[in-house]
């Protein structure tokens, strides 16, 4: 099947998704969460992150066997198996990695927006438990991310 191109809309849609799942699913308190509520809020390189994960969701579809397609009442949200999850949230993980050692960051034990230092610039082996979990929250929410501009997904590779 061939892929889809999203518009300039769709991405900034489903990019406000992806702050709003995270922001919910994060370990941020209620002070942190008020600043960051509103996506439009957000400093445009905080936008871009999340802009860089949802134009990767076509190359992780198609890396785990799954074409996006337009929902209707043949194909309903589907989901990934346990093991698609690990694989495309270790995928997530090198490409956010890449994204930010491409901005200027470097790895440090601390993290520091103002310098540019990140700790979990590792690999996914070296990455704490937390942080993985992170990642495989928002490849698990691919489908609704999708589910936003009138997408799902199914599997290609049977």
């Amino acid at each position: 099947m061939k892929s889809v191109e999203f518009s300039g809309l769709e991405i900034e849609l489903m990019a406000a998704e992806v702050h709003n799942i995270y922001i919910q699913h994060s370990g941020f308190n209620r002070q942190q969460i008020k600043y960051l509520e509103n996506y439009s809020d957000l400093p445009e390189a905080n936008k871009e992150f999340n802009r860089g994960f949802v134009r990767n969701i076509p190359k992780s579809i198609d890396h785990a066997g799954y074409s996006i397609v337009p929902i209707d009442n043949k194909n309903g949200i589907q989901q990934f198996t346990p093991n698609e999850i690990e694989a495309l949230a270790e995928m997530e993980h090198e490409r956010w990695s890449k994204e930010r050692l491409d901005n200027g960051w470097q790895f440090g034990k601390i993290k520091d927006n103002t310098h540019k230092i990140h700790p979990c610039l590792v690999p996914w082996r070296e990455l704490p438990e937390d942080e993985r979990e992170k990642d495989r929250m928002l490849v698990r929410r691919i489908p609704q991310i999708l589910s936003v501009v009138g997408y799902s997904i199914v599997r290609t590779n049977l």
